[in-house]
């Protein structure tokens, strides 16, 4: 049925995948792994498929790893700086402690950027530029961003618990089983003859111990960082996407890409810190201002997953096929964006406003809490961006 000219849209509930009760988990557990290991050609498309351990690992280490970091960050009271506090202590967990690429050499991954895995390594095989590149990836691509796409995909889930204490304690058991199986996956048996994962004893202990500090201060961040809200226009949707996929480039290319480029590691270390710190600020600059809206938000992982898109034009046939269902789900996203969260319908001057206009911008206005007044916590699902 045609819209009544005037009239105000609706803005819909949200886009249901399988159940609602069930539905965020679910997706949330699929789409982590997916960005992290598919999407990016980190691992060949059917990996998981020929070889099924793999599955239970990327559904494991990420899919269960994101849930769990979403579910303690909304039993805290806590926002999006604990989810990132969190992200960087799986990428510690993950890369640091069952991969160990960041303390080894032979880590494919590292090889993969330099043959000798010594580029930007020190005497102890840590690589100081490789652990802040990781620790960007896994915090917002493998975390935040999946974290943002599912909450906006379900809003009236936003700010509840997805998990009870039962299946939260089966979803960390899942963790610590993938994590013990990928240690030993990764050091021994049929990847010995190609790839030792290597870390010394007392590197075991700065990376347990960096990862209980940074869940300590998850604990603790403030649900929000950055200016009180206050009126302002931001960039259009579109800009910010632009800007985003613009700015993760430089990065990717700093941290993935700068032996090749022949940048110094003190080069490359600096592009990826600068572009983590210039994000982060303008984000919460942006987010600030009252013209902040669900489109910008899903502006910035669509930034990132555009790239991703373009860049499964230089792999294989099957990255492209994941390259072209992104690309799909992006169109979709910003689609039911559009119309769900289209602007009222502005009459000419010379033309009455109708009351059906007036009576739901009353219920909107009256439905909208005072940003000032109300704990920070609770002006949006996790408060920012």
């Amino acid at each position: 049925m045609g819209q009544e000219a005037g009239s105000v849209p609706v803005k819909r509930e949200g886009i249901v995948l399988f159940d609602r009760r069930i539905g965020p988990v679910t997706v949330l557990l699929l789409l982590s792994p997916f960005v992290a290991e598919i999407l990016s050609g980190a691992s060949f498309p059917l990996l998981p498929v020929v070889f099924p351990p793999f599955m239970f690992l990327d559904l494991g280490l990420y899919g269960c790893g994101a849930v769990l970091i979403r579910e303690a960050v909304v039993r805290w009271g806590r926002g999006w700086p604990s989810i990132l506090a969190l992200g960087v202590a799986f990428a510690f967990l993950e890369e640091g402690l069952v991969v160990a690429s960041f303390t080894d050499p032979l880590s494919p991954a590292r090889q993969a950027l330099d043959a000798s895995g010594t580029w930007g390594a020190g005497p102890d095989g840590t690589n100081w530029v490789w652990i802040p590149t990781l620790c960007f990836f896994h915090a917002v691509v493998a975390v935040a961003l999946p974290i943002l796409v599912v909450q906006m995909a379900y809003p009236s889930r936003g700010a509840a618990r997805w998990l009870s204490g039962r299946r939260a304690v089966v979803a960390l058991a899942w963790l610590i089983a993938a994590a013990a199986l990928g240690r030993v996956m990764f050091s021994s048996g049929a990847f010995a003859d190609r790839y030792y994962a290597h870390i010394a004893g007392w590197q075991v202990v700065a990376t347990v111990a960096a990862i209980a500090a940074l869940v300590l201060a998850a604990r603790y961040l403030p649900a929000r960082i950055g200016p009180a809200p206050r009126l302002g226009r931001v960039p259009p949707p579109r800009s910010l996407a632009i800007m985003t996929g613009s700015a993760y480039v430089i990065y990717f290319l700093a941290g993935f890409g700068g032996k090749g480029l022949g940048l110094s590691p003190a080069l490359a270390l600096g592009l990826v810190i600068a572009v983590a710190v210039a994000a982060a600020l303008g984000l919460m600059w942006l987010s600030s201002r009252d013209g902040w809206s669900d489109r910008h938000r899903f502006a910035v992982p669509a930034g990132v997953g555009w790239f991703y898109v373009g860049l499964s034009l230089l792999l294989g046939p099957l990255n492209l096929v994941v390259g072209a269902i992104t690309a799909y789900g992006l169109w979709r996203g910003w689609r039911w964006l559009r119309v769900g969260q289209g602007s009222a319908a502005v009459p000419a001057a010379d033309e009455p406003v109708p009351e059906s206009a007036l009576t739901e911008i009353a219920r909107k206005h009256a439905a909208t809490p005072n940003l000032e007044d109300e704990p920070r916590r609770r002006r949006l699902p996790f408060g920012w961006p």
